[in-house]
């Protein structure tokens, strides 16, 4: 890593890469860097007196979420990522973004790695197993006021659409 710390690497990646990609990666990498920043400002900013770094992971993390009581029904949503939600399950689940570029990724359809394409695969088939009883997936025509790449490859691979809507592999 350069001398100045995690921020001025990522600087340096964006600023002076020849890559696009990883340019791309770097800003995305420092835009993250500065909403952990923000957060922490808020977390100090509602604890001015009782702030604690493990609070503030206890809190990023939704260890203070509201305990359900025995016999109340639960209706907590949980947002996650595809790469999270390995483990765990749910009643419902809602897939969004199922779309060429997206799932897979376009770094995974870019990469000459073709384990990537097949890692996403399998992230794809685990996130739609952790439903207990329904499975929601969408995917957009556009997004932004642009075309997507269409529906995932993964739809028509899992026969959920006909191979015809998805682009070719």
């Amino acid at each position: 890593m350069l001398d100045g710390g995690l921020v001025r690497h990522h600087q340096h990646r964006r600023d002076t890469s020849v890559n696009p990609d990883e340019r791309q990666d770097a800003e995305r990498v420092l835009e993250d860097l500065r909403s952990l920043c923000r957060a922490a400002q808020a977390y100090a900013e509602q604890h001015l007196t009782d702030a604690t770094l493990s609070g503030f992971l206890e809190q990023a993390a939704g260890l203070h979420a509201h305990e359900i009581a025995a016999g109340e029904p639960d209706r907590r949503i949980t947002v996650s990522t595809i790469h999270r939600s390995k483990g765990t399950e749910a009643r419902l689940v809602v897939l969004l973004g199922c779309e060429e570029r997206l799932l897979p990724s376009w770094r995974a359809l870019a990469s000459p790695d073709r384990e990537q394409l097949a890692e996403e695969r399998r992230l794809f088939y685990v996130a739609c197993t952790r439903a207990k009883d329904q499975l929601i997936l969408t995917h957009a025509a556009a997004r932004g006021g642009r075309p997507t790449g269409g529906p995932s490859r993964f739809l028509s691979e899992a026969g959920l659409i006909d191979p015809s809507q998805a682009l070719a592999a």
